[in-house]
């Protein structure tokens, strides 16, 4: 995905995917794993899965920027690849990796791909020597750290039911808690109120559907928002883009 903003802001969220991405002009700030971070060019920056982050112009030129968002389980692969055995989903630390030369092969690759000047072979093989080296310096395979049983039962509850109207009682209720205290509990587990949480898995099945043909109209009522404006809005606060906007780029 390409961006170019002078002013936006990405609300906090977080995704589903690696996302891997190189700041072509001005400075990308946001907050990750409780730091303030900058990408400049010339280097890496990502999160990975389920990490809390946002996003904010740290320069009056705002910036530019080229983004890749890369399944969990292609990222397993290379691992399983580069270490021969499976060690589980890959933790990478830093939200900015100051590599020149993974930022130059990112792009390249990145670039290369867009116009549609590489066969698979040569795709596949920039990729295991990015991802690979990435690994290689950064990767770390901690201890898989879980959701208490209790907020994970609200996270499925809300992920299962994000096309319908979902109440704060009806979650505090699910799980015996008073709905001060599930908020509180809730927040602190996931970096995320219910509500952004919500919103944020209406984003993801209707960047789904958008992807299968569905038009953004459809996909805002098929996944509960009101309309396609209020689609629009949250798409993007997380995506940096518009529903639309999103459908040309994948077609």
């Amino acid at each position: 995905m390409d961006g170019n903003h002078l002013d936006l802001s990405f609300t906090k969220h977080s995704h589903e995917t690696y996302a891997f991405g190189t700041v072509e002009s001005g400075a990308l700030g946001f907050t990750y794993r409780r730091e303030t971070l900058v990408a400049v060019p010339k280097t890496v920056n990502l999160v990975v899965p389920g990490e809390v982050h946002d996003g904010h112009a740290a320069s009056g030129q705002g910036w530019s920027y080229r983004m890749s968002y890369v399944s969990p389980e292609n990222v397993r692969e290379a691992s399983i690849g580069l270490w021969g055995r499976d060690r589980g989903l890959p933790f990478i630390r830093k939200g900015v990796i100051e590599a020149p030369d993974l930022a130059a092969l990112f792009r390249s690759l990145y670039i290369r791909l867009r116009e549609h000047a590489l066969d698979e072979l040569e795709a596949s093989t920039l990729w295991i020597l990015f991802i690979s080296e990435t690994l290689k310096r950064h990767g770390e395979y901690p201890e898989k750290r879980l959701l208490r049983p209790d907020i994970h039962k609200a996270v499925e509850f809300l992920r299962e039911n994000a096309d319908g109207e979902v109440s704060l009682k009806e979650l505090a209720d699910l799980v015996s808690l008073s709905p001060w205290h599930f908020l509180r509990t809730f927040s602190r587990a996931t970096g995320l109120t219910p509500h952004a949480y919500l919103s944020q898995a209406r984003v993801r099945r209707a960047e789904k559907l958008l992807r299968s043909g569905t038009a953004p109209a459809d996909a805002a009522v098929a996944v509960g928002f009101a309309d396609q404006s209020h689609l629009t809005r949250w798409f993007r606060k997380i995506l940096g883009t518009t529903p639309a906007a999103f459908r040309r780029e994948i077609s």
